[in-house]
């Protein structure tokens, strides 16, 4: 339930402004718990160096001191050593409705499309009620039928139908009415219902704002959404976050999943870019690759860009691979430790088999072996302390052929 009235990446609530003198003060509890497979039974906070530590409670203050209440009392943590926060709230993909990708680091929003606006229309959302969406702040809207559709840069709005046939212009109106474009294609405006649409994408006329002040965090929410904002606090069962567009606004607590912080201490490789990408297939020329279809993925899986999932195990960080894939990154000596959680994505199927490889500054430093469908995920930890260049490679196994070698590098992050 939304609690007051705020902008979220382009996003208006109705309601109550929140009040600009809340104390920065985090206290999440413990609410429940659940067993199985895979599932978190109590709040678990990943810290620095790897280690897990099974919370009742959490509270941040205003100096940046994390304090953690468990079975053995109170601990103090720095903010910049925690790395993640996992409630037991479990989230899943709404593929049943729309999911609108917003321009502020691909956060993305689940709902069904409502009433137009002058600038955009409103979403009725799990997570945000009945909220606005603006058209400046959208990358994408994809119908539940667009699976594994990504956006890609355009200079003109484009509309993909069901049947293939495509139009593109600019996009006036969006709404349970249907689809207003003024067609650059037939050079009048033109109209399309919803039912007939697979995805439309919207040109970017303005970069996306961002967020430069902390705590900073990528909250996950049962609905699988996902948004990056600034945590102002938490209380009782309610999060009072910042967004990068200076809006206050709060969210239940029995929305959200699970969050992952930034901070200069620990940097996922998804956050960055490699300095090379080689990927190629067996029938390919390695160093002219032409049939390779499936290009890795930041935060996703690598064909039907799912969440990743390992094994039962979700990961909202992390780049999906397919084999052979090769990815270069420039460390110049920053960081110290190199974490990674490795294995064949969920997606893939008993003919999978892939070889993870780590190489720094040219040496070959880890070799996982033989990786089959039926193996466990292997938790792997790499000192990386004065490499100046880590190269990640995913190959095809044994058999040298990589039929749904569909692999993760989930939670892969560099650490100083």
């Amino acid at each position: 339930m939304i609690l007051g009235g705020c902008l979220i990446n382009g996003i208006i609530i109705s309601g109550e402004s929140i009040s600009p003198s809340l104390v920065p003060t985090i206290v999440i509890p413990l609410t429940g718990s659940r067993e199985g497979e895979g599932q978190v039974t109590s709040l678990q906070v990943l810290d620095i160096d790897n280690k897990t530590i099974q919370a009742k409670s959490l509270s941040l203050d205003e100096k940046g001191i994390v304090t953690v209440e468990t079975a053995e009392g109170a601990r103090s943590l720095d903010w910049q050593k925690i790395v993640e926060v996992v409630f037991p709230n479990p989230a899943e993909q709404q593929k049943s409705l729309w999911e609108v990708v917003l321009n502020n680091n691909n956060d993305v929003l689940y709902g069904e499309i409502k009433e137009a606006t002058k600038d955009g229309f409103v979403l009725a959302s799990p997570l945000l009620d009945s909220c606005e969406i603006q058209f400046e702040n959208i990358l994408m809207i994809k119908s539940p039928d667009a699976s594994g559709v990504s956006a890609a840069p355009a200079t003109e709005d484009i509309i993909q139908l069901q049947t293939g046939d495509r139009d593109k212009g600019v996009i006036n109106q969006i709404g349970t009415g249907g689809v207003k474009i003024q067609s650059s294609i037939y050079q009048k405006e033109r109209s399309y219902e919803l039912k007939d649409i697979l995805w439309i994408t919207l040109s970017q006329l303005a970069p996306a704002p961002e967020i430069k002040e902390g705590p900073i965090v990528m909250l996950v929410s049962r609905d699988g959404g996902r948004l990056i904002a600034q945590v102002k606090k938490i209380e009782k069962d309610t999060f009072y976050i910042k967004s990068a567009y200076g809006k206050e606004y709060n969210l239940s607590f029995d929305h959200i999943s699970c969050f992952y912080t930034k901070t200069p201490r620990n940097v996922y490789l998804s956050d960055l870019e490699p300095v090379k990408v080689r990927e190629y297939s067996p029938l390919d020329d390695p160093d002219n690759p032409i049939l390779f279809l499936w290009k890795y993925q930041k935060d996703r899986s690598v064909v039907n860009k799912n969440i990743i999932s390992l094994k039962g195990r979700k990961f909202y960080k992390g780049l999906g691979v397919h084999a052979n894939c090769e990815l270069t990154y420039r460390l110049d000596g920053q960081y110290q430790k190199f974490f990674a959680s490795i294995g064949l994505d969920d997606e893939s199927g008993p003919q999978g088999g892939v070889r993870f490889m780590v190489y720094l500054d040219g040496k070959k430093s880890y070799d996982s072996g033989l990786i089959k469908w039926n193996d466990a995920p292997k938790d792997m930890e790499l000192t990386v302390t004065n490499v100046k260049e880590m190269k990640l490679v995913l190959d095809a196994g044994e058999d040298k052929m990589y039929t749904l070698d569909r692999a993760a590098w989930a939670n892969a992050r560099l650490t100083r």
